[in-house]
This record gives structure tokens, C-alpha cells and sequence, in this order.
């Protein structure tokens, strides 16, 4: 029998043995260097000096083998940890046992953080020393070993021995050293606001992060059938038989379904989606999640698990895949240059940079090692039990004559559909053509890799105009919900504690933890504007830190920037009183000066969000020069500069080295910061330029309101002058809603005319007759888009697409009616809402908008589920959060009070106010509470319900918490508390929640009799509804349908048949669902109502079709269908 081959060279074998020897004279803490190419736990070498250090007696009470990664915690917390004296806690290995530390992965480390490590180190020997260890550091190169002589020069002059071997790993050599890179440069993060100048604490990703969760687009059955009726044209009752066979085509289809928001766990998701997109606001934790999956999967593939396991749940994130990651920027930014560059070609210089980065070696080099690796393609043969250990048959390694690159094993991975690819900031490229270019090669990568798992991340904005095909599914991270947002704080604020204090007790930790996260939770509770911020990752992280600075928090976005850069430059130095330091190392003055034309000029022309340093030197010191007056090439400026960008990176954060060479701020949301200070920073003529510039590019949104902002707080009178400006094209769009409704449709081209506005009367032949006053049913009224988006109040919100053409009528001078368009008139609209509800203007030129807004959303005639719809609401609610003056809502009132308003604009109205009012808790929520239901008992008014249950489908995630607030404070007579409570309850009717709403419904229904009895088991009824529990819905129907029976109310009445007849129908008891449509026939044309009648017979007809569908074929279907409505319908009708 064939023994295996001794992976290890005699030299390697005699210096082993010395390793031993000197293991077994050692006492007290022992520190070695061991140096192996391309090292790690599964290295030959390694194996084997485990092994022996296992099976002989090197000491009397023996060792105790643990491993320690660097890029999943700091060696000295971990060593604390393992220390009783300091923590009083017992150590995990056995008694008699010594501990033997070995540590892999400090090379792989960034720099910032290996000095950090390097300088804890240092300073720390002395405890360190007084333990009775093995500290062992395995390296890949001999070269390291002056890193420690360097940063840790007295830790290094107490070490014990160094051994360095030759051997390579048999197998798949450079692929270890990957995963650990990949795990190390996501294990932690990089956020500074942590940082002093002389220490630096690392929070590791794990310890904090908090899993999120989005919204995707369910398709599901629409049982509600109204918003289906104009679209089939049945606006009379007198529906001719010949016309049946044209309706009842779409019937059972189209009409029958919709698509509403689902909200899912966005790991579940991914694991359950082969292609998926990311989108959400800046700082809403996109890049995070990448970092969290590349780390979690990578640790899985060094680890051999199957399944990728992470988290504080151990949350299942799917079969164990080899990831690959990188930013979309970096890629744009070499298409610039290699138009033709393939996203397969960039990822292989991408692969063969870091390969050169880590090996330093040639590929003679390389080829001439002791063991060669593996043909690729028997790669994945081997099993992982067999990587790297001694003993692995010569057939199985399949050692070739030529090293493979680490590209070569991303590619057959690739081949073999075993890769996450993780592609980061598909947003991050403005220019339209190169995204265009880059999604195709995405496409392209897809198709030809389709086995794979693919993940790809984008900002909501922008987002649509280039986006990815319809096999990708899309998920729109939602804010952090209340109980996501404390147990982040918690976990945040013990990270910080155990990383400052690694030396305190676990009992201290969580004191102090639970101190400051209490602490800070009252802070944002006691501030409806910084509570705003905490569903943003990104923000809330900024409000954490600024708080444990000991900062009070702001209100406003802009002015909680400007305190983060305050926090992350002078404040951090002053309050930590460093040794040494006796002033200020960096001005905030300082930071701006240089930074803001820096983060303007980069905003413009790097995409990527980087800079070259011989780049931003030039800039910076062109900058410099022109401030100071000084020539930027002379040796004194370049000095400054140098010595600029050093105390930055080392003291800030904010403008750091994010790659070899290249420079960037530390998150977009910085960098959009400073380039809004620079727009600020300029003449009122000079800002309406640039802003006008830019105001239709998605990328420069964010930019111009914090600009905007900034000038609100700062300068009231420029903004002021500035903002009726801004809004001038505006002036002729003057909406008048008693002269017809607007509509919204879509044009490939620009419709009349090429000046921005068109406001020429439109020819009487576009509305297709000569006399038409206005205009019938567009044929594409489309959403804007099919994405719900997230309603963070700092978030940038989508703008409408540029192919959309808002159409409103016009009175002319002769009183008749004419119609304008223009295609841009309702993103200047939206625009506007956006910037009062950012900025604190002239409350003349808010009621102008506000009109504007109000008159917009009142004359569309689209649904809740309209995407300008929502738009215009969100704008309307957070124009009024931030003004908190009640302005919108007077509006609202004076609308409603308009007696030429139609019935159905009315309840827009109303349940516009309500939503509005829902903007904070307070007493505006109350009475807008206390009006909402005076106005359903008083009107008995059922559309009033039925379109405030598909407003809360929509938005009712807006208007739960400051419900609940009020809701809680139960300080208030009986009538008020009920009318609250029931109102809660309704704005859960919507997916995922409708148990809540019943819960709440069911205890308001225990109670003594109030006026909204009657609409509780409605309500109820129509909770079961949405569940698709037909019995339990119907049960209640029929409970409702008995009290409004005996109350006398009519509309009611007609109306719970009809909820009736559609349940049934649903549940299959068409029979009993045909009575209950005549019933609900009868009532609507004793009250004369049109549109009801209508309405009543289209539910006859799909009554109708749910009956032939079960017992007829479906090609006689129209013949059958025809009779049998004539037969039902004549007696009641009279039509034939």
C-alpha cells in the first residue's frame, strides 16, 4: 500500500523540531514568530505542529491549541477575555492546561488597523507578560517581521524564537489567503468617529449588526374591484348584453390582480432569490449588507460549514458559496478609458492586482515553489477535508507545472455556479451611457455565469431610468423599525465598551452599555427631528456617536452633519484630552476650507467617489493656493498639503485612504455634505446656477437640499430671495380642479413643442373631437414606477420619470376649457414639497406650494396606490412634520369646505388630513382623529372606510407610531380613547399586520356601546377579508350589515352586500353571492347612485364568469353568460 507524500521539506522538518524544543522549555509567555507561505489554520505546517503538540507530553500540564483570527476581533480583547484575574471569569480551557494562541491574519489587515493592533500591542506587554501563554503569530512573509520591529519595538524585543518554513500549501494556494483578506476587510467597521489620534477602536461588524428588512412588489388578487371599473368604461347603468362579451375578456384577468408591498426579512430574501437588487437611501445599511454576506460567506469557506450561518439567530443564509466583491464604480471608471472592457476582464485584472499585492512574487517565482498547486479543473473534486492536509493522494492534488492564478479559481468557481457575486453602487454611476453599458454587461455576466448568486446594490434614485431585467427581484430596504433601532443602540454601546475598556469585567461592561444606550434612547425620544433619523443605519450610527461625545442632537439633517464633522474633528480631540495634545489638532475651518471645492469637484467628475493621490494633491493644493494666495507648486504648499491630508485621515476619518493610493470620504453622505457647503457658499445668482445645473440629475438631489438647508438655518434672508427663484417655473402652473381633472401620461417624445414648459392649448384633435372640453381616459395612465419607496423623512425621494407629462385644464378668456402639459412641471412640483419640507422659508411662498400640491393631488384621478399619489402626500406630510405650523391641514379644510368639491374629492381630503396629521403625535393628531370620525358617523359615508383602508395599504406604516403614541396615552375620556384606538387598529390593515389591527378591534369591540360601534365589525370583516378568511369575514359582514340595518343607513347597507356578495363569490358560493349583488343592486338604484349601479352589475358579470369558469367550458363561455345575465338582470333592470 502506497503511503502518502510528506508535504514537508527535511529543512522544514528540522526546524519543526526546533519550534518543539523550544516550546517544551519554555515558561511563563512565550512569543514566536512562524513564517509560512501563504499560512493558515489548514496549512501543512500548522497540521503537522498541531499534531504533535497534541499527541506528546512537551510539558507536564500540556497545551491548550487555540486559534485566533485578526479579522474577526482584536488579539488583546481576546486575550482578555481569556484572562480570570481580570475578569473573574473562568477560562475555557481545562485546568492543568496551558494556553497556545496561535494567530493568523494580521498581514491581511488594512493599514490603520494593523498599526493600531502593532500599537496595543506595544503598549499592553506588560499585562500581557503576566500570563502564563504561548502567543503565536504565523506570517506569510519574512518581510512582516519589521512591521513588529517598527510599531511595537518593545513587544518585539520579548520574543522567543523565530522559525520560518518553506512549504507551501499543497492545494489551491492563494485561495486561503483570499478568504482571509476578504473576511479582513469586512470584518469590522471603518467608521471613525471611534478614532483618537493615539487609539483607535475597531467595532467589528458582527457585535453591532442589526438585520434589515425591505419591501418587494407581491402580485395578489384584488377582491376591492372599484379602481377597476372606470378602466372597463361601465359609467352607466345602461349596459347593453352585446357589450358583455368585450368586458368579460379582462375579467378574470388583468382586473383580478395588483401588486401591493410585502415587507420580508432581506436575508431570507436573498437566500430565497437567485438575482437580487438592493435598493434603498443613502446610509441605509446597502454596502453594509454586502460587507456582512462577503464576510459571513467567506468565513464559511475557510471554515468548510455548508451552510452559512450568521448572526445573533444563527439566520440561515444558504448554501456556502466563494464571494466576490467589488464596487461597480471602480469598473465604470476603467470603462471610461477601456471602452470595450468586459466585466469578466475586469475581474480578472482585479483578481491579478490583489494577487500581486499579496505575493510580491513573479510568476518564475512562483512556478519554482517546492509544491506546485492543482490543475484548476479538478479543483472542487477534492473534497474540503482534503485541502491542505497531509496525506491528500497525488491523484487528487494533480500538481501541474505552473502556478494557477487566483483568478483562474474565481473563474472555475464561477464555471461551477458556486459564487456569490456581490456588485456594490450601481447608482454611483451618473453618466447614462456607461450605466447603460454596465448593466449590459452585467446582463452579459449573468447569462453566461447563470448558476450563480448574484446580489447588486443602488440608491432608490436614479435607479430607474437605467435598471436591470425582470429576473432580477427588487427589495427596497425599509427604516430600521423602533425595536431595530434599541437593539442596535444596545449592541452598539457594548461594543464600544468592551473594545475602550477590553480590560474591565463583563458585569462593568454591561452597566456602562446600558447607561449610555438608556441615556441616548431618551435623548431621541425627546426630539421628534432626531427621532426621524434613527430608521437611517448611517444616521443613527452619527447620532450614537455624537451623543456619547456629549452633544445635543439636532433636528435637522444638515445641521446634524455639520455636527458629525465637528464630532469627528475638534471635539474628539478636545474631549479626550490625549497626551500630548494641549490644542486643537484640526479646525473644523480648516476641514471645509479645503474640503468642500474638494467634495464639489469630486461630486462632478469622480462617480467613483475616488481620487487618485497625485490627483487630490493637485487639488488640494490648487485649492490652498488660491485661498492663501500662494502658488500651489511651491514647496510650502505642498508641504501644507501633506501635511493636511495626514492629519485628516489620522485625526477625522472623513477623508481617508480607501484603497492603495486612492483617496475618498468615509461614506457618500460626507462627501454630499461638503459639496452642498461649497454650493452654499456662493452668491444667490451663483447657487440658482448650480442648482439649475444639476436639479434633474438624481445624483445632485441630496447636494442641493442640504445646501438649501444649510442657507435656511444660516441665512434666512439669502434663502428667501433664492427660493421664489428656484420655484419660478412654477409661476404658470396654476391648477383649477373645478375645471376637470388632471391627468398624467406618458411620451417617448416631448410632446408639443421644445421650450421646457409647453403651454400652448393643446389642439382640439389630440383629445381625438373637435369639441371636447376634456379629455377621456388616457390610455397609459402607469404608475411612475412599481417600487415602492422607502419614506425616511432625509431620504432623497424618487423623482417622476422624464417621459411622464402632468396635463391639467386651463379656464380661457372665453370660459371655455383648454388643456396644458409639460413633462416637467411635477418634478419641479415634487422638487418643491421636497425643499419646504427640508428648509424654513417666506410662509407666502410655502402656501403657494402648498396649494399647488394640495390642488395637484386633489384633481388626479388615480388611486392610492398611484405612485404621484403617494409622492404628493409624502411631500404634503413632511412639509407640515418639519414646519409644524398646520397649514397643509388648514388647506385640507378649506378644500373640503369648498362646496363645488365632488363627493369623491371630499374624502380625499379628509383622509389626506388624516395622514398628514399622522407627520407627529401631538394634539393636531387628536382632533385631526376626532374630525376623522365625526365625519364617518355624521356622513355614513362608506367610501370613507373603504378608501382609508387602501390609504393605510399603502402608507399606513407612516401613520402607525405616532398613533400608538397618542394611543397610549390614555389620559382622556372614554369616546376620545376609542375613536384613537380604532384608528390605530385601521392603520394595520395592511399586509403582515392585520392580526394587530384585529387584536385592537376585537378589545375596542368588548367595550360599552359608542358611536363607531357600527364600523367595528366592518372593520373587523374587512381585516378577515385581506386574510382571504372568507368565513370569519363574512360572519362579521353580516354582524355590521344587521346594526345598519336596524340604524336605517342605506349607503351602508348597499355597501356590506356588495363586501358580501364579494366574499362569497371569493370563497366559491356563487349562489349565495348573486343575491347578495341584486340586493346590493336594488338599494343603489333606489338612491339613484350611477356609478354604484354600474359597479353593482360589473360584480353581477364576474359573478357570472367565477360560475361558468366551475361548470361550463370556457368556449362557451360568452354564449352562456349572455342568457343567463339576461335571464337574472331583465326583471331588475329592464333591459334586455
Amino acid at each position: 500500500m502506497k503511503t502518502a507524500p510528506d508535504p514537508l521539506t527535511p529543512a522544514d522538518h528540522n526546524e519543526l523540531d526546533n519550534l518543539v524544543s523550544t516550546l517544551a522549555l519554555s515558561s511563563g509567555t512565550t512569543i514566536i514568530f512562524a513564517i509560512a507561505p501563504e499560512s493558515g489554520p489548514n496549512h501543512p505546517v500548522v497540521e503537522q505542529f498541531k499534531s504533535v503538540v497534541n499527541q506528546e507530553a512537551l510539558s507536564e500540564e500540556g497545551f491548550q491549541v487555540s486559534n485566533f483570527f485578526y479579522s474577526q476581533d482584536s488579539l488583546i480583547n481576546f486575550l482578555y477575555g481569556l484572562n480570570p484575574l481580570d475578569q473573574g471569569t473562568s477560562v475555557n480551557t481545562p485546568a492543568d492546561s496551558r494556553p497556545l494562541i496561535m494567530a493568523f491574519g494580521i498581514e491581511q489587515l488594512d493599514t490603520p488597523r494593523r498599526i493600531n493592533e502593532l500599537k496595543r500591542l506595544n503598549v499592553g506587554r506588560e499585562s500581557l507578560f503576566e500570563r502564563d501563554m504561548v502567543l503565536m503569530f504565523w506570517l506569510n512573509k519574512p518581510q512582516f517581521l519589521d512591521e513588529f520591529r517598527l510599531r511595537a519595538p518593545d513587544f518585539w524585543d520579548w520574543r522567543e524564537q523565530i522559525v520560518e518554513f518553506q512549504t507551501h500549501p499543497p492545494l489551491a494556494r492563494l485561495f486561503y489567503p483570499y478568504l482571509e483578506w476578504l473576511i479582513a476587510q469586512n470584518s469590522y467597521l471603518k467608521f471613525s468617529g471611534v478614532m483618537q489620534v493615539q487609539r483607535q477602536v475597531d467595532i467589528f461588524l458582527d457585535q453591532v449588526y442589526i438585520s434589515l428588512k425591505a419591501e418587494r412588489q407581491k402580485l395578489v388578487v384584488d377582491s376591492s374591484d372599484a379602481r377597476h371599473l372606470s378602466k372597463a368604461n361601465l359609467s352607466s347603468p345602461s349596459i347593453r348584453v352585446d357589450q358583455f362579451e368585450r368586458i368579460t375578456q379582462d375579467i378574470d384577468s388583468s382586473s383580478s390582480t395588483k401588486t401591493i408591498p410585502e415587507k420580508v426579512d432581506l436575508a431570507k430574501a436573498i437566500q430565497d432569490s437567485q438575482y437580487s437588487v438592493i435598493l434603498g437611501d443613502p446610509g441605509a445599511g446597502k454596502t453594509t449588507l454586502l460587507k456582512y454576506l462577503a464576510l459571513h460567506f467567506a468565513t464559511a469557506q475557510r471554515d468548510h460549514q455548508e451552510t452559512v450561518l450568521a448572526g445573533e439567530a444563527n439566520e440561515d443564509l444558504g448554501q456556502t458559496r466563494l464571494p466576490v466583491f467589488f464596487r461597480i464604480a471602480d469598473y465604470a471608471e476603467r470603462l471610461a478609458t477601456q471602452s470595450d472592457l468586459s466585466l469578466q476582464q475586469f475581474l480578472r485584472e482585479f483578481s491579478e492586482q490583489w494577487q500581486s499585492e499579496v505575493t510580491n512574487q513573479t510568476d518564475n517565482e512562483l512556478s519554482n515553489s517546492p509544491l506546485n498547486p492543482p490543475i484548476l479543473g479538478d479543483f472542487d473534486s477534492i473534497s474540503p477535508q482534503d485541502w491542505g492536509v497531509r496525506g491528500a493522494q497525488p491523484s487528487k492534488l494533480c500538481r501541474s507545472d505552473k502556478t494557477t492564478s487566483i483568478f483562474e479559481h474565481l473563474r472555475h468557481k464561477l464555471h461551477s455556479g458556486m459564487c456569490l457575486v456581490l456588485l456594490d453602487g450601481l447608482d454611483e454611476v451618473f453618466n447614462q451611457d456607461i450605466r447603460q453599458q454596465i448593466v449590459n454587461q452585467i446582463e452579459e455576466f449573468v447569462t453566461k455565469f447563470h448558476n450563480n448568486k448574484f446580489v447588486i446594490t443602488s440608491r432608490i434614485a436614479g435607479y430607474r431610468e437605467v435598471k436591470l431585467s425582470q429576473r432580477f427581484s427588487h427589495f427596497t430596504i425599509t427604516e430600521m423599525e423602533p425595536e431595530q433601532v434599541e437593539r442596535f443602540l444596545d449592541r452598539w454601546c457594548l461594543a464600544v465598551e468592551k473594545a475602550q475598556r477590553p480590560d474591565a469585567s463583563q458585569h462593568y461592561w454591561q452597566q456602562e452599555a446600558d447607561h449610555q444606550s438608556g441615556e441616548l434612547k431618551e435623548a431621541i425620544a425627546a426630539s421628534e427631528g432626531v427621532k426621524r433619523m434613527t430608521g437611517n443605519p448611517l444616521l443613527l450610527t452619527i447620532l450614537a456617536l455624537i451623543h456619547r461625545n456629549g452633544s445635543r442632537l439636532p433636528n435637522q439633517r444638515v445641521k446634524l452633519y455639520g455636527l458629525a464633522v465637528q464630532t469627528l474633528t475638534e471635539d474628539w480631540q478636545l474631549s479626550k484630552k490625549l497626551p500630548g495634545v494641549e490644542t486643537v489638532v484640526l479646525k473644523e475651518s480648516q476641514v471645509m476650507a479645503l474640503l468642500a471645492p474638494l467634495a464639489y469637484w469630486m461630486h462632478e467628475h469622480k462617480p467613483s467617489g475616488l481620487v487618485s493621490e497625485p490627483e487630490v494633491r493637485e487639488k488640494l493644493a490648487e485649492i490652498h493656493g488660491e485661498l492663501n494666495d500662494e502658488d500651489p507648486d511651491s514647496q510650502s504648499v505642498q508641504w501644507q498639503i501633506n501635511d493636511f491630508l495626514r492629519r485628516v485621515r489620522e485625526t477625522t476619518g472623513l477623508f481617508v485612504e480607501r484603497a492603495p493610493g486612492s483617496y475618498g470620504f468615509m461614506h457618500l453622505t460626507f462627501e454630499e455634505y461638503f459639496a452642498a457647503r461649497y454650493i452654499a457658499d456662493n452668491d444667490v445668482s451663483e447657487i440658482l446656477d448650480i442648482i439649475n445645473q444639476h436639479r434633474y440629475e438624481a445624483r445632485w438631489d441630496e447636494p442641493i437640499l442640504l445646501a438649501l438647508g444649510y442657507l435656511g438655518s444660516e441665512n434666512p434672508r439669502r434663502i428667501n430671495k433664492l427660493v421664489p427663484k428656484l420655484f419660478k417655473p412654477l409661476d404658470d402652473y396654476q391648477p383649477k380642479i373645478d375645471h376637470g381633472e388632471i391627468k398624467i401620461r406618458k411620451t417617448s417624445s416631448k410632446g408639443v413643442g421644445d421650450s421646457k414648459y409647453d403651454f400652448a392649448p393643446l389642439a382640439p384633435q389630440f383629445w381625438g373631437e373637435q369639441n371636447s372640453q376634456s379629455p377621456p381616459k388616457l390610455g397609459d395612465l402607469g404608475g411612475l414606477n412599481n417600487t415602492k419607496q422607502s419614506r425616511i423623512h432625509t431620504s432623497i425621494q424618487q423623482r417622476p420619470s422624464k417621459d411622464v407629462v402632468l396635463v391639467w385644464p386651463v379656464l380661457g378668456e372665453d370660459s371655455t376649457v383648454s388643456y396644458q402639459e409639460s413633462p416637467l412641471v411635477l418634478q419641479d412640483l415634487l422638487f418643491a414639497g421636497q425643499v419646504l419640507a427640508d428648509v424654513d422659508v417666506n410662509s407666502k411662498i410655502r402656501a403657494r406650494v402648498i396649494q399647488q400640491l394640495v390642488w395637484t393631488y386633489l384633481g388626479l384621478d388615480e388611486d392610492f396606490e398611484h405612485e404621484t399619489i403617494k409622492e404628493l402626500l409624502i411631500r404634503l406630510r413632511n412639509l407640515e412634520r418639519f414646519n409644524q405650523k398646520d397649514e397643509v391641514i388648514k388647506f385640507l379644510q378649506e378644500a373640503a369646505n369648498n362646496l363645488k368639491l365632488s363627493e369623491e374629492r371630499w374624502v380625499k381630503t379628509q383622509l389626506a388630513s388624516l395622514y398628514v396629521a399622522c407627520g407627529q403625535a401631538g394634539e393636531t393628531l387628536v382632533s385631526a382623529v376626532h374630525e376623522f370620525i365625526k365625519q364617518l358617523v355624521n356622513q355614513a359615508e362608506p367610501k370613507l372606510l373603504d378608501n382609508l383602508v387602501d390609504l393605510v395599504t399603502e402608507l399606513g406604516e407612516d401613520m402607525t407610531p405616532a398613533l400608538e403614541a397618542i394611543r397610549q396615552d390614555s389620559i382622556r375620556d372614554q369616546a376620545s380613547q376609542q375613536a384613537i384606538e380604532f384608528v390605530t387598529a385601521l392603520s394595520y390593515v395592511r399586509p403582515d399586520n392585520y392580526d394587530q389591527a384585529i387584536e385592537i378591534l376585537e378589545e375596542i369591540n368588548q367595550q360599552p356601546d359608542s358611536p363607531i360601534k357600527v364600523y367595528i365589525a366592518w372593520a373587523i370583516a374587512t381585516c378577515y377579508r385581506k386574510k382571504e378568511d372568507y368565513e370569519k369575514a363574512i360572519a362579521f359582514y353580516q354582524e355590521s350589515l344587521d346594526i345598519n340595518q336596524q340604524l336605517g343607513n342605506q349607503k351602508n347597507v348597499a355597501k356590506l352586500w356588495y363586501w358580501l356578495a364579494n366574499c362569497y363569490r371569493l370563497s366559491g358560493n356563487y349562489q349565495q353571492a348573486l343575491d347578495c349583488q341584486l340586493k346590493t343592486l336594488a338599494i343603489r338604484q333606489q338612491l339613484d347612485d350611477q356609478s354604484d349601479i354600474a359597479l353593482a352589475y360589473y360584480q353581477l358579470i364576474k359573478i357570472g364568469v367565477s360560475m361558468i369558469k366551475r361548470s361550463h367550458p370556457t368556449n362557451k363561455a360568452v354564449t352562456f353568460i349572455t342568457s343567463w345575465i339576461n335571464k337574472r338582470m331583465s326583471p331588475i333592470s329592464g333591459i334586455g
